[in-house]
């Protein structure tokens, strides 16, 4: 968990007693700017470790939300090779040493590849502490055999569906989760409330403040780390930009320094990597909720 030293309500229980109000004010103003300072050093000072990985099985998906920000309903059938990910994972445990917070199969939609049940227990062989969370409209789950709930049972796999307004049988998930016994937990994001759309909003102009955008961007350091095909991305919009530029026919500039190779590099070169904006920062407006769920209509106005 990120731990704020200064927040409102601390900043409050220190200042109250200050019977000065220019003086109470200026304290104020101190504790504010130093958690400032905390929060731009957590984002530019690399870290020791990775906090949560993310893995797509699948780039495309069997639902199409409206402006996705994996760009999953643009993608072609695209899959990540089991061998490949066997080769990653086994290099990512080299890396790391295993210490990384949460893995995340995601996607896409991770069940649309029929290999992501042999994910799991290449996963969990390297990463014996890491939570290990399949990230999934749950459109697929009733379809899958034993052998994929057994998986899920044997290295610990909680299953964190998004709660999408489509129709799914979670009664008769949540019963094969309990007869598995499997954890079963809905993202934080569709928990007892109906799912929210989100605007992910591209400046084709590339006339951002990569700086600010870095800064402000919840997805960047080692919080959204994707692994996909020998490389890690910073955040999903540098990992799935080239489906945007192919469906529309645009011209996002993708450079080397968008990525990093796992193999060329070093753990140091990858988290100093993480810990500092990327070209494509500069391409990456600000998004921002426009309503509830609402499907795609694959335009291009979702995004621009």
């Amino acid at each position: 968990m990120d731990v704020k030293y200064f927040d409102k309500k601390i900043i409050d229980n220190i200042v109250w007693w200050i019977p000065i109000k220019k003086l109470r004010n200026n304290v104020r103003k101190l504790l504010e700017k130093i958690e400032e300072m905390d929060f731009i050093l957590d984002k530019f000072v690399p870290k020791g470790y990775i906090k949560k990985v993310y893995i797509d099985p699948a780039r495309h998906c069997n639902i199409a939300c409206y402006s996705c920000s994996h760009f999953s309903p643009l993608a072609d059938e695209e899959y990540y090779d089991f061998d490949i990910f066997k080769n990653d994972i086994k290099r990512l445990y080299e890396l790391t040493g295993g210490l990384i917070q949460e893995v995340n199969i995601c996607g896409g939609e991770p069940l649309l590849n029929k290999n992501t049940k042999y994910f799991f227990s290449e996963i969990r062989k390297y990463f014996t502490n890491s939570y290990i969370n399949l990230i999934t409209n749950g459109t697929l789950l009733l379809k899958q055999d034993e052998e994929f709930w057994k998986s899920c049972h044997d290295n610990k796999v909680t299953i964190c569906p998004t709660r999408y307004p489509i129709k799914v049988d979670w009664d008769a998930i949540r019963e094969m989760c309990k007869k598995y016994d499997i954890w079963f937990d809905f993202v934080s994001t569709s928990k007892d409330q109906d799912k929210i759309s989100f605007k992910t909003n591209i400046d084709p102009d590339g006339k951002q403040d990569f700086y600010q955008r870095f800064l402000e961007c919840e997805a960047t350091g080692t919080n959204c780390v994707m692994l996909f095909k020998g490389k890690i991305y910073t955040c999903p919009f540098a990992a799935t930009i080239k489906d945007f530029n192919k469906y529309f026919n645009m011209n996002i500039p993708i450079t080397e320094r968008d990525s990093i190779d796992i193999y060329n590099n070093s753990t140091d070169d990858i988290l100093s990597f993480l810990a500092k904006p990327i070209p494509l920062c500069r391409y990456c407006g600000k998004s921002y909720p426009v309503g509830l769920w609402r499907p795609s209509k694959k335009d291009i106005s979702e995004y621009i």
